[in-house]
């Protein structure tokens, strides 16, 4: 196994260097743009070999087999014997195999040590659910490395065929507020997409991500739930109360009547069929992106939703604002690789609290990523003559990728029990 390893490597070292093209520096670039790099070479010979090439590369030097040959004639750290050693391979063209041969490699030799680097941790007695979050993030690092392009015609056809077919149900999730559903592209939140969601707290931007969790659940399309803010017990004495049409208040006064009781029964039986999967204690990034990631796998989620940004946790040692441009950055890299659509929850700035106005992008709190990375924005807010317990609140979605740009209007919020939508 290591011969032939090597033997591959030094093929293709020995194809950047003897090509038949005009200038080898345009294989090397091709070769890099594969994924080569010095990370593939194992092979001491090889690995000196590639940084002699990046080097020259670097300083913009033809390095064909004369300037090579001066290059490792001049330096004292280098031995000419290397270079000679890939005579035995000859002039060689491009060869497919050989360069995903060392790609699929590096992948394995990547596997491999985060596998022990997982078994090492846990003699050490780290959590289980660090050791998971590490393994998950080396593997997703593996796996980014696979190389899937497609070509121009491809691309097209697939344009095509999305142009003109059905959508297929979970593809886009509406927010059950026919006249935002009617500017959003698709009708709903769709795939690969970030969705924002702010308000101010008692504008309802919870009950908003409940609304249309339960609307898609209740049509067996499976949903995630990250949860910060709540736990899953009162998560779901929200859906009920929606579900049953039904004030939870009511039954913990004691005055809930007969009517009551049965709508809550039904709200139960219907809600033990409900595709819906809640994780309330993922506070750290990297493990919340994880649980979604085995979420994904495990029930074939097709809307997540995380309540709220601001309650993530990020391993990075930075200024708030920068660690929310990058947990921004990961929900919406997420939002992609699973192709599904993110609803990320967040809070407005304070300042819009004291002005009598339509909030705008900039009124996200902590971070202007969040207005650079998301696919959509939509804010709840209320105007200052609004009845704060009122039945209605305004929204307005400022911005969308590939659709309507702005709509502005209001729905209703039944507020006793949760409700948003149209009546």
């Amino acid at each position: 196994m290591q011969n032939d390893t090597t033997e591959t490597q030094r093929k293709v070292i020995s194809q950047i260097i003897h090509s038949d093209m005009p200038a080898p520096w345009q294989v090397l670039q091709d070769y890099q743009h594969k994924g080569i790099d010095a990370d593939c070479f194992t092979d001491p010979t090889c690995t000196r070999i590639y940084s002699v090439l990046l080097d020259m590369q670097s300083r913009d030097i033809e390095f064909d087999e004369i300037c090579l040959m001066t290059e490792f004639e001049t330096s004292p750290e280098l031995d000419i014997e290397d270079l000679m050693s890939l005579t035995d391979y000859g002039t060689s063209s491009f060869n497919p195999y050989h360069v995903d041969a060392i790609l699929e490699q590096k992948r394995l030799r990547g596997i491999v040590r985060a596998a022990r680097l997982a078994i090492e941790n846990a003699g050490m007695g780290t959590e289980s659910h660090e050791i998971v979050t590490e393994l998950q993030a080396a593997v997703t690092k593996v796996s980014e490395s696979v190389s899937d392009e497609k070509s121009i015609d491809s691309c097209v056809d697939d344009f095509v065929d999305s142009l003109f077919a059905e959508p297929e149900a979970g593809d886009y999730i509406p927010t059950g507020i026919k006249a935002l559903d009617d500017d959003l592209n698709g009708h709903g939140y769709g795939k690969n997409q970030l969705c924002v969601l702010a308000a101010r707290p008692g504008c309802g931007k919870t009950a908003f991500a409940l609304n249309v969790a339960h609307r898609a659940v209740s049509k067996g399309i499976p949903v995630g739930i990250m949860s910060l803010e709540m736990e899953t017990s009162e998560l779901m004495g929200r859906m009920l109360s929606i579900d049953g049409k039904v004030q939870m208040a009511r039954f913990k006064d004691g005055v809930a009547n007969s009517k009551d009781q049965q709508r809550l029964k039904k709200a139960v039986e219907n809600s033990k069929k409900w595709p819906i999967y809640i994780k309330d204690d993922a506070y750290d990034l990297n493990y919340l992106l994880a649980c979604a990631k085995n979420m994904h796998r495990r029930h074939d989620i097709k809307l997540l939703v995380v309540d709220y940004c601001q309650l993530i946790k990020s391993h990075l040692k930075l200024p708030r604002n920068e660690q929310v441009a990058n947990i921004s950055r990961e929900l919406k890299l997420l939002a992609k690789s699973l192709k599904i659509p993110v609803l990320l929850l967040c809070q407005m700035n304070r300042e819009i609290a004291k002005e009598d106005r339509v909030p705008r992008a900039t009124d996200l709190g902590e971070s202007g990523a969040l207005e650079r990375d998301a696919d959509s924005i939509t804010f709840l807010f209320l105007g200052k003559e609004d009845d704060p317990n009122g039945q209605m609140v305004r929204y307005v979605m400022c911005k969308q990728r590939a659709g309507k740009g702005y709509s502005i209007g209001q729905t209703a919020f039944i507020r006793q029990i949760q409700y948003m939508g149209d009546i």
